[in-house]
């Protein structure tokens, strides 16, 4: 399913918190739960689903709020491969670009949830169903070309970890590239590297093994919070928390470890 902001407002019911400044997650009852948070013009506030309903009991879903004014965006649900290169290379020549990725492994294959802005400028470089070594190879390409990794997803398949990414050329103020750390690594690497002023941009959670292991972008000078293993059924307390203190969602994933959903997420002041 595709969703544009135009077809969002049309279903002012069921959008509500496209309408108002909020965040929002899926309930239990797959309804649309919104919490209000601090009104903001460089924010706009986009769906995004982060665990498919293939993966665990049902879908899982977030409401980022993206560095942005109110501007044309499109979102998709459940796209396969040639679907979303397709629609991804269809959307750059009408100045869409890529923001947003992320894989799942349903009962059907890969399938993959996207999110575009309209943004005139480079287009953004998009890689799916990379294995480690074949994302490590790729981002030393891009890196050599100027790009900027902008967002890493890594899911679990039938096949092994797989990696998606998006590559721009948007500044950046130095970072530092994780693929696959454990959960205790993961902490570990958070309270060393803050020492010199990184903190995570972004994190992406799989499983691997029975166990989770992380993907994160490090950047310096981010100053973001970041949450590494939020139980699904936290998530909705954990957004009305920040919510009271003025802090938002600015990046998600999802992951299922033996049965079980958890949330990666960072959070930033609105």
């Amino acid at each position: 399913m595709s969703i544009s902001r135009r077809s969002a407002m049309g279903y002012a019911s069921a959008f509500a918190a496209y309408a108002s400044n909020a965040s929002a997650s899926i309930r239990a009852d797959g309804k649309l739960a919104a919490i209000p948070v601090k009104p903001s013009q460089s924010l706009q506030r986009l769906q995004h689903v982060v665990i498919h309903r293939d993966q665990a009991d049902r879908s899982y879903a977030a409401l980022l709020s993206l560095p942005s004014s109110d501007e044309a965006w499109m979102s998709a649900g459940s796209l396969d491969a040639p679907a979303l290169q397709d629609t991804n290379a269809k959307y750059a020549r009408r100045d869409y670009r890529l923001r947003r990725v992320n894989g799942f492994q349903t009962k059907s294959g890969m399938r993959y949830a996207a999110i575009w802005q309209w943004a005139p400028g480079s287009a953004a470089q998009l890689r799916i169903a990379m294995t480690e070594s074949e994302f490590r190879a790729e981002a030393d390409h891009f890196a050599a070309d100027g790009y900027t990794l902008a967002h890493i997803d890594a899911t679990a398949t039938k096949s092994g970890t797989r990696y998606a990414a998006i590559w721009d050329k948007s500044p950046v103020r130095g970072s530092k590239l994780f693929t696959a750390l454990s959960a205790t690594e993961f902490k570990a690497t958070r309270a060393s590297l803050a020492v010199d002023g990184y903190h995570p941009r972004q994190v992406a959670g799989f499983a691997q093994n029975g166990r989770a292991r992380f993907a994160a972008i490090f950047e310096k000078g981010a100053t973001g919070e970041s949450d590494h293993a939020l139980p699904a059924k936290k998530f909705a307390d954990a957004l009305e928390t920040r919510a009271a203190r003025g802090v938002v969602l600015v990046d998600a994933s999802g992951y299922v470890v033996a049965g079980r959903p958890f949330y990666t997420v960072i959070w930033d002041k609105a």
